[in-house]
């Protein structure tokens, strides 16, 4: 009976903290200004009422990194018509709509924005409020591509699976009157004042992204320990669940031995 016991409170609490992870779906964690990371894989079918998730504040540096699994382009009502499909967007108040032509007929971004091209399978980015057909990879469905966004003060690059895929000077292109404006994430964003653009249909996860004010000569990759920063925010979240698990193991360990003891004496 106390071996029972003992056993019966670990792995309840076991259970629930594994079912709460393994259920977990569209979650994150982040501070809105300089650091946001995903704690889950992120689908539009579990999207809620609102397809924003937090914010980040615009800087002159960011890296952004996560994988995306492509699932096939999502089914419209008119086979007639391309759309864009919309994985994630960026944006702040001083990103607009654009419509200057039939392919770029979608939200121009300050902040990255990643979708699937109207009549190819294959990604198409939006970032500093250029639009760059990506013409590899061919997307298969089911594959799943490991995207690093980044950029500095000078240079912006863009890597697939470890493959650069875009790299230019890109000093032209930053405004300081972006700085500190806050830009929300969306996940899969769809409206109807937007009728080119509907919500694409991937599993994306492994998402972080850090947003922050760098001096021109430093590196792209001395961004490394904003997300140190960023696995420790991470892990203050982790701990506490933790550190429940542990003490219920500990009294319930307590428990069985009192109760051995006292089926000992008697």
């Amino acid at each position: 009976f106390g071996s029972y016991s003992y056993m019966s409170g670990c792995q309840l609490l076991q259970f629930v903290l594994c079912f709460a992870t393994a259920t977990a779906i569209n979650d994150y964690v982040g501070d809105n200004k300089t650091f946001w990371q995903s704690t889950s894989t992120f689908t539009r079918q579990h999207l809620s009422t609102s397809s924003q998730y937090g914010a980040i504040s615009y800087a002159n540096a960011l890296k952004m990194e996560l994988t995306v699994v492509w699932n096939g382009r999502s089914a419209t009502n008119n086979d007639d018509e391309q759309y864009y499909n919309s994985f994630f967007e960026i944006i702040g108040p001083s990103d607009v709509d654009t419509s200057h032509d039939d392919h770029n007929k979608h939200a121009s971004t300050y902040y990255p924005s990643l979708y699937l091209q109207p009549t190819r399978d294959a990604f198409h980015v939006c970032i500093f409020n250029q639009h760059y057909n990506l013409n590899h990879p061919t997307l298969i469905i089911g594959h799943s591509y490991a995207f690093v966004i980044e950029f500095n003060a000078s240079t912006l690059a863009l890597s697939i699976d470890d493959e650069q895929v875009i790299e230019i000077d890109c000093s032209a292109l930053l405004s300081d009157e972006h700085t500190d404006d806050q830009a929300s994430i969306y996940w899969f964003r769809s409206e109807s004042s937007r009728p080119y653009v509907i919500a694409g249909d991937a599993n994306i996860s492994d998402i972080r992204i850090v947003s922050h004010v760098k001096d021109a000569s430093d590196s792209l990759s001395s961004s490394d320990d904003e997300y140190t920063f960023g696995w420790v925010i991470y892990s203050l979240f982790a701990l506490p669940a933790l550190c429940l698990f542990a003490f219920c193991c500990y009294k319930s360990r307590q428990i069985r031995q009192q109760m051995e003891k006292t089926i000992i004496e008697q």
